[in-house]
């Protein structure tokens, strides 16, 4: 994990702090991402990362000109659309519990155990379970890491093994998805109290009525359908209808408008 520099960082914000294109500010994102690996995901110094991230893809599905971030606390973008700039404040829904900067650690804690050739906590075995492991690690890499990952001893081919796909891949332990394994039921349950939660705390903190919010639905949620969690869309989000002028919800690459003004909309941007 190539470990971030505060001048580094600052530099990255100063770009992306520039009027530029949905699809510019995108690729600004993808080169982060790749210079850093997934601390980009889980660290604290890099919640502009994931602003910059949903607003690009949001920018993109509603066909803004420009995007940028701001350099205040509030509001996080700014969009550029045919006639006027538009101050969006952006928000999360995480699953309950999660909290993005305790995995970050944890994926840290996994990488040097792993270089180190030495068993996981029985706490971080299920999170590297959930680790991708590349087609060139072959047999013996794959071997090696499923006996890391189930606290068995090493060999020193094993080591080997191991070492290699570091030298190799950096950052080829990291999460492809987290699986869902409640029921659908229980899913949009989540989904609603989520999106309720974090609506209702900006809501609370007295922004700019002006302001549009953007609620970034995390894609943990995978297994559901989309015709469910669409039809609680403007219920779990209606504690802010009255805080901004447009509500809107980002998930599975479609932007979707719940409220206008205070009226129910849902009316989806779909990825074409």
């Amino acid at each position: 994990m190539n470990r971030p520099q505060r001048a580094e960082i600052e530099a990255i914000k100063e770009g992306m702090r520039q009027w530029q294109s949905p699809a510019a500010l995108s690729a600004s994102v993808d080169k982060t991402r790749s210079q850093f690996g997934d601390c980009v995901i889980t660290g604290n110094q890099f919640s502009f990362w994931r602003e910059a991230a949903t607003g690009a893809a949001f920018a993109k599905l509603i066909g803004a000109g420009a995007i940028r971030l701001t350099s205040k606390d509030r509001p996080d973008l700014q969009i550029k659309l045919a006639d006027e700039i538009v101050d969006v404040e952006v928000t999360e829904a995480l699953r309950p519990g999660r909290r993005r900067n305790d995995e970050y650690r944890q994926d840290e804690r996994i990488d040097e155990a792993l270089k180190a050739g030495t068993p996981l906590d029985p706490g971080d075995r299920r999170r590297a379970a959930l680790f991708s492991v590349p087609e060139p690690a072959g047999e013996a890499g794959r071997r090696a890491v499923q006996k890391l990952q189930e606290a068995q001893p090493l060999t020193e081919t094993d080591r080997e093994a191991v070492k290699a796909l570091f030298e190799t891949s950096p950052n080829f332990l990291r999460m492809t998805h987290e699986p869902d394994d409640t029921t659908d039921i229980a899913s949009i349950q989540m989904i609603r109290s989520s999106l309720s939660a974090v609506c209702r705390g900006k809501a609370e903190k007295g922004y700019d009525p002006a302001y549009w919010l953007l609620a970034y639905l995390n894609p943990t949620f995978l297994y559901v359908k989309t015709e469910q969690v669409e039809a609680i869309m403007v219920e779990a989000t209606a504690s802010a209808k009255d805080a901004f002028t447009q509500v809107w919800i980002l998930w599975r690459d479609n932007a979707y408008l719940c409220w206008l003004n205070g009226v129910p909309q849902i009316n989806a941007r779909r990825q074409t």
